[in-house]
């Protein structure tokens, strides 16, 4: 019999078959992704390389990956990055990897950014850096201050500080929460906004979420105990203190949980505005606190509406 004589596209779609049997959501992308990374080249230019021949140390690098798939370990760890907005952050084991969802983030802090001749932020759990990294990038006379309670995250985002070219003007700290800060920090009272995307996960939770989350990402970036607001909480009890007058607070969300943490806020926070955010599909993504007026261009967001019932006190 002959032997079969394997190229690009025939091994593409090999390894499309095997994670289809398998249950995985995007078979042929992944497949594509992992063969690409193989032979060094971009998705795209596999369709045009569909005849080209594939070696035998090629394919079993390729039918490796594939195995490592199998195994539920995230697409992400093993190629080693993840694209997120318009850049690409190396990620890896410890490091929560970045996500659709957390654009909304990244563009509601924007708004806080916009128009300050040297905007200063906090990010409170840094991990990949993908959040603070991309306001930094596109805020080119902009400084952060980084937070994280795990050594792997602060270095995979300093890792990508230096690939990006942003390392110095970011400051990485490890601190759980706002516990690593000393009482005389220049960062208090001077930033225009603190960002997180905290833990909000409850534990009870766990068991519904998809193998490779559960059994590979770091649990300490994603679940929260009791509710999964405890950190929303801590951080808009603590955070108002490092904020100028004009300085926001912008969190990632459960869906769910915005009206909760509305009355939270509005309780602790009586002097603030706050507004949540949902994501293009209507869910609650984004809670938004500001000291004073909403920032110009904050309600062009999606889903935004500020109007005079959310004046302070009302």
């Amino acid at each position: 019999m002959k032997e079969t004589q394997w190229n690009v596209g025939k091994l593409a779609q090999s390894g499309a078959e095997v994670l289809g049997k398998r249950g995985f959501d995007s078979p042929r992308l992944e497949s594509d992704l992992l063969l690409a990374e193989v032979l060094g080249l971009e998705r795209l230019e596999l369709f045009t390389r569909f005849d080209m021949p594939v070696d035998d140390e090629s394919r079993g690098a390729f039918r490796a990956l594939i195995k490592r798939r199998l195994a539920n370990e995230p697409i992400a760890y093993i190629l080693g990055k993840r694209d997120f907005l318009d850049l690409t952050f190396s990620v890896g084991p410890g490091v929560l990897i970045p996500r659709p969802e957390t654009e909304h983030v990244v563009h509601a802090s924007q708004t806080f950014l916009d128009g300050v001749s040297h905007p200063r932020f906090l990010e409170v759990g840094v991990g990949s850096g993908c959040i603070t990294l991309s306001l930094l990038h596109h805020n080119p006379h902009a400084t952060a201050l980084a937070l994280d309670i795990s050594e792997a995250a602060l270095a995979c985002t300093l890792k990508n500080a230096e690939a990006l070219g942003l390392a110095d003007r970011l400051t990485c700290l490890q601190s759980d929460v706002f516990k690593g800060i000393s009482e005389d920090s220049p960062w208090l009272k001077s930033l225009d906004l603190i960002v997180s995307n905290p833990p909000y996960i409850r534990q009870d939770e766990k068991e519904s979420l998809a193998k490779d989350v559960r059994d590979y990402e770091p649990g300490e970036a994603l679940f929260c105990p009791e509710d999964g607001l405890a950190f929303h909480r801590m951080i808009l009890r603590k955070g108002p203190a490092f904020l100028k007058d004009s300085g926001g607070i912008v969190l990632e969300l459960a869906c769910g949980t915005g009206k909760q943490l509305l009355q939270f806020a509005q309780t602790t926070w009586s002097a603030a505005r706050h507004q949540v955010l949902p994501d293009y599909s209507g869910l609650d993504r984004v809670s938004c606190h500001t000291k004073s007026a909403w920032p110009e261009g904050f309600s062009s967001l999606h889903g935004a509406q500020v109007t005079s019932e959310e004046e302070p006190g009302s």
